[in-house]
């Protein structure tokens, strides 16, 4: 878990979303990936900015030496 926040000093305003990310090493086949989801939720946002939740899901496929 964890939060990017920023501050805008001229707006005086606050962006916070907080991120609840897990991940997982799988193997398909010989194939080494690591895949992951992350769930974000806006607590604080400024009236033009995102608001809600949001999730991104990932894969990086690994090719280790």
């Amino acid at each position: 878990m964890n939060t990017e926040s920023t501050y805008d000093w001229v707006k005086d305003e606050w962006t916070v979303p907080i991120n609840l990310k897990t991940s997982k090493l799988v193997t398909i086949g010989t194939q080494r990936v690591s895949l992951s989801a992350t769930a974000r939720h806006w607590a604080i946002s400024p009236d033009t900015g995102p608001e809600g939740w949001g999730v991104t899901l990932g894969a990086t496929f690994l090719f280790p030496k």
